[in-house]
């Protein structure tokens, strides 16, 4: 069995050479435990499904800006 969306974001966030790789959670869960759990992982944005096409451009290009000025 695959670990947890979270886990794999933990993952990623704790390794020196993918930490500022962004991450969007697109899921179906809309528990806000399940909402806690990935915010404290370091999910960069998080979608629930269905998704509203305006808001998840707007989600994008916010992630594009922050990662433009981290570079």
């Amino acid at each position: 069995m695959s670990p947890p969306g979270y886990e794999i974001v933990r993952r990623l966030k704790q390794d020196p050479t993918t930490r500022n790789v962004r991450v969007v959670m697109l899921t179906s869960l809309r528990e806000p435990e399940h909402r806690r759990k990935v915010e404290q992982a370091g999910v960069d944005a998080y979608i629930v499904t269905p998704v509203d096409s305006a808001e998840l451009e707007v989600m994008l290009q916010e992630l594009v800006q922050r990662s433009s000025r981290t570079l």
